[in-house]
């Protein structure tokens, strides 16, 4: 395949900018594609319809970070299988995991959706934006089946070492997204509908771009030989490492989720206030997360053929290269909150809430950028178990200071806002704990990497015939 990166020769920096840089221009034009509804919303609609897409985008980004969680172990099996040359077994990847993930996004769109009215008063969903709500979140989920399918297609391209199409696919359907939210929120008038149309629209762009990418650079679908079939091997290894990946970014979300409850009480211009700082935050974390695949593809890469030192080095790099980004990011948040927020908003009571707000959340995302750095390596290495569990204790964290902080202090919003800052540290010590003891210098799917050998077509649960 084209733009195919090596990760286990070469300079280890030049090779991680290089992979990198495109996941960078990635996640940045995806936090544009996320954050286009509530900036064209909240200068074109009002503050019950930021708070609709704000409480409803955390449980869209649920379903979201499910499928990035095993998508992050469809990465690190498909770069081990490329570490030990195994790059046949590929197609036997592919063809268990497309239609796998086909179908787990069609069950969790329907249960969602029948539980949407509940789901949103369990939320404390103001009643001025329930309606809102409730249509942004339905129209949003039937992107579902399209987000699932792309980001399985994509990860399968990251572990190969190719980060550059996945990337373009994204600029091309983040262009779309936002031309459609100016057109159908402002002239065509759809509000909070219109904003979540745009963005099935430009989900199911992406799809289309990779699905055809992968029939012109592939023959994992052509359609002569089109058989998926499901091989258990596959789904034990990603069970083994994919698994508690989704259920780490999900408890993330959950608590996300509660603490969103926890905002809605104080009001919607509170509500509009955190959500439209908590976007700030999604661009401060951007760098730190595409240099976290980056360098859990280099160790994915390099840990069967035990290159220890080039694993530590891409660390290194990873950690300096975030840690520059993010001091950045932070001072700008600390000194000009009010030009940050006036981004997401011009209403000024929302913008007055958010500035300390924002300056509580700024100086959490250096200790973030900490974070990716370290888990590339454990999670890389397969012990997706114990990111999962740091991550789970700092969920959980952040969800007890604020209940705590906000019945014994007098800091009100601003509770949540300093939770936010205090629970990353717990993962931070767990993973240096872990780097230090050496454990992640052994595969723990070595045993199912030996023993995977390629099925026949005649094992197809499903297909065309050959």
């Amino acid at each position: 395949m084209n733009k195919k990166l090596d990760l286990t020769e070469g300079p280890v920096f030049a090779n991680l900018l290089r992979f990198s840089l495109p996941l960078i221009t990635m996640n940045l034009l995806q936090a544009i594609y996320n954050i286009a509804d509530m900036a064209i919303a909240g200068h074109l609609t009002n503050p019950e319809g930021m708070t609709a897409i704000t409480t409803s985008g955390q449980i869209t980004n649920i379903i979201l970070v499910l499928i990035i969680g095993f998508s992050n172990g469809i990465n690190i099996i498909t770069g081990q299988f490329v570490g030990a040359g195994k790059e046949k077994g590929i197609k036997d990847i592919f063809q268990t995991t497309v239609p796998v993930f086909g179908l787990l996004a069609i069950f969790i769109s329907l249960m969602i959706g029948l539980f949407s009215g509940p789901l949103l008063r369990l939320l404390n969903m103001p009643p001025a934006a329930f309606d809102y709500a409730k249509d942004y979140l339905l129209i949003c989920l039937c992107g579902t089946i399209f987000i699932y399918l792309y980001n399985t297609m994509a990860a399968i391209l990251r572990g190969m070492g190719n980060s550059f199409y996945p990337m373009l696919f994204v600029v091309i359907s983040t262009v779309s997204n936002i031309i459609l939210d100016y057109l159908l929120m402002g002239p065509m008038h759809m509000g909070v509908k219109g904003a979540a149309l745009a963005t099935i629209i430009s989900q199911a762009a992406s799809l289309i771009m990779i699905v055809l990418y992968f029939l012109k650079k592939t023959d994992y679908l052509k359609i002569k030989g089109l058989r998926f079939h499901i091989q258990p091997q596959i789904i034990k290894m990603l069970v083994k490492v994919g698994l508690p990946q989704a259920c780490q970014f999900s408890a993330t979300q959950i608590s996300l989720l509660l603490v969103s409850g926890m905002v809605n009480t104080y009001g919607v211009l509170a509500a509009a206030a955190v959500g439209a700082s908590n976007k700030t935050g999604t661009f401060a974390q951007l760098p730190g997360q595409a240099l976290n695949t980056g360098v859990l593809t280099t160790t994915a890469q390099n840990l069967p053929k035990n290159n220890y030192k080039r694993i530590l080095q891409s660390m290194l790099c990873a950690l300096a290269i975030g840690l520059m980004i993010s001091i950045g990011f932070s001072a700008l948040a600390i000194f000009s909150p009010i030009t940050v927020l006036g981004v997401f908003t011009s209403n000024s009571d929302v913008v007055s809430i958010g500035s300390f707000y924002l300056t509580l959340l700024s100086l959490g995302f250096i200790i973030e950028n900490i974070i990716y750095a370290t888990t590339g390596v454990v999670s890389g290495a397969g012990y997706t178990p114990i990111t999962m569990t740091a991550s789970m204790l700092a969920a959980a964290g952040r969800v007890i200071f604020s209940v705590i902080l906000i019945n014994t202090t007098a800091l009100g919003i601003y509770s949540i806002g300093l939770a936010a800052l205090i629970a990353p540290v717990i993962p931070v010590i767990i993973m240096i704990i872990v780097l230090l003891s050496g454990k992640w210098k052994t595969s723990r799917i070595q045993k199912e990497m030996s023993a995977f050998k390629e099925e026949p077509n005649n094992n197809a649960l499903f297909g065309l015939p050959e």
